[in-house]
C-alpha cells in the first residue's frame, strides 16, 4: 500500500476527533479449516477510552468533634466515587476537590474550587465533575452560573448523584432551571443566616458566651442532663485576670498604652494567643489598647457590632448602624473616646462577671 506523503487535512484529524467513539471498524475474512470447510469471520474493532471522572465536595461549617470518616465532606466524596463507579467512569485521586468548613458564598478564596476551575485550562484532565447537588458549587446565584458555563465551555458534565441527572445549559429551559435552583440555594444561606442571628441574639440577652475566648476570661461549656453541651459562658481566669487589672491601673495612674506594654512585656506578663503560628506572645500598644476599651472586663456585653460578610455573601468586617449595636435590654456602652474603667455601675443578672468593676462611690 502506497502511503501518502502529505499528512491528514486538519478537516480530518477533527472529524476523527469528534467522531472517534462512534467509528467502527470491520473486516470480513473467510478461514479454510482442516476438514476442508470455511468460516466466514466478521471482525468489529471500536475506539474507546474510560472517562474520568473529577469530584467535588464542599462543606460550609466545621464539624469539630468528628473524625475524618465521619464528616459530610467524606461522605460526598465516597457516595460521589460509588455514583462513577456505576456509570463505568474512573476517578483519579488528583481530580478530587474538597472544600471543608468554607462559606458557599466564597469563591475567589475557596482552595478546591479555585483548583478546580485552573485545572479546566488550557485542558480538563477530566470529562465528567461529579457532584451531589448544585448548591455544592456555591449558594450566590451569578457565580454558580457562571461556574457552570466555565465547566460546559470546557467541555466537563457535570452530574449530581442524589437526583442522578446531568445538569446541562443547552437550552433556554436548562438554564431558567438552573437559575431557579440557584436562587433557592441562595435563599436558604439567606435563612440559615437569619437562624443563625437569631440563636445568637437569644445567647447574647442571656449573657452567654456567642462568640471567641477573651483574654481575661475561660469559656465553660454547661452541659445538660442528657450529656449534650445547652451553652457555653465565661468565667475569670484568674492568671490572666491579673493582669488585665495591672493594665487599668497603669492607665488609669497616666501611663500610655506603649510604655504599659513595654512593661508588661519587660515583667513576663502573660499575653493572648497570637492569630498567626509561630509568633511569639507578647504585648503591643494596640493589645493594650483593645484591653483598656472593651466593654466586658466591666460586665457591659457588647455584640452584633461588626458585620461579617456584606450583601455578596463575601468576608467582609463592616460595621453595623448604631441601632444594632447594643445587646437588647442591655444598657448601652460607654463612649468609646473613653477607656472603659469608668463610675458606671456594673450591670447584674445573667451579664458575665466583670474583671474591672468600678470604684465605690458616685
Amino acid at each position: 500500500m502506497v502511503r501518502p506523503r502529505w499528512p491528514p487535512s486538519q478537516a480530518w484529524r477533527t472529524f476523527l476527533k469528534n467522531h472517534v467513539k462512534d467509528l467502527i471498524a470491520l473486516d470480513f475474512f473467510t478461514v479454510p479449516t482442516a476438514p476442508f470447510r470455511v468460516l466466514f469471520v466478521l471482525v468489529m474493532l471500536t475506539h474507546s477510552r474510560s472517562v474520568i471522572a473529577a469530584v467535588y465536595a464542599r462543606k460550609s461549617n466545621d464539624q469539630l468533634g468528628l473524625t475524618d470518616e465521619q464528616k459530610s465532606v467524606t461522605r460526598q466524596v465516597e457516595h460521589a466515587r460509588a455514583y462513577a463507579v456505576r456509570k463505568g467512569w474512573t476517578v483519579l485521586d488528583e481530580c478530587l476537590f474538597v472544600d471543608d468548613a468554607v462559606s458557599g458564598a466564597e469563591f475567589a478564596t475557596r482552595p478546591g474550587f479555585v483548583r478546580l476551575m485552573r485545572a479546566l485550562k488550557p485542558y480538563p484532565p477530566f470529562q465528567v465533575l461529579v457532584m451531589a447537588e448544585e448548591s455544592r458549587l456555591g449558594r450566590e446565584q451569578i457565580e454558580v452560573a457562571y461556574a457552570l458555563k466555565q465547566l460546559a465551555q470546557a467541555g466537563v458534565r457535570v452530574w449530581l448523584y442524589l437526583e442522578d441527572r446531568e445538569c446541562t445549559l443547552d437550552s433556554p429551559t436548562d438554564k431558567l432551571l438552573m437559575s431557579v435552583t440557584a436562587f433557592a440555594d441562595e435563599l436558604e444561606r439567606a435563612k440559615a443566616r437569619q437562624r443563625t442571628y437569631d440563636a445568637l441574639a437569644r445567647k447574647a440577652r442571656a449573657g452567654q458566651v456567642t462568640g471567641g475566648v477573651v483574654f481575661g476570661y475561660r469559656n465553660r461549656e454547661v452541659v445538660g442532663t442528657d450529656g449534650r453541651r445547652q451553652y457555653v459562658e465565661r468565667e475569670i481566669a484568674p492568671e490572666e485576670a491579673a493582669v488585665v487589672r495591672r493594665i487599668f491601673e497603669l492607665s488609669a495612674s497616666g501611663v500610655g498604652v506603649r510604655r504599659i506594654a513595654i512593661v508588661l512585656n519587660d515583667q513576663g506578663a502573660l499575653a493572648p494567643t497570637t492569630r498567626r503560628n509561630g509568633r511569639p506572645r507578647s504585648w503591643a500598644p494596640s493589645s493594650v489598647r483593645e484591653i483598656l476599651y472593651r466593654d466586658l472586663y466591666r460586665g457591659v456585653v457588647v455584640w452584633n457590632r461588626i458585620r461579617k460578610r456584606d450583601v455578596w455573601g463575601l468576608k467582609r468586617y463592616l460595621p453595623r448602624p448604631r441601632a444594632g449595636v447594643d445587646t437588647p435590654g442591655r444598657p448601652r456602652a460607654p463612649d468609646r473616646r473613653r477607656p472603659a474603667l469608668g463610675r458606671r455601675s456594673p450591670p447584674t443578672g445573667g451579664h458575665p462577671p466583670a474583671i474591672c468593676g468600678p470604684p465605690t462611690g458616685n
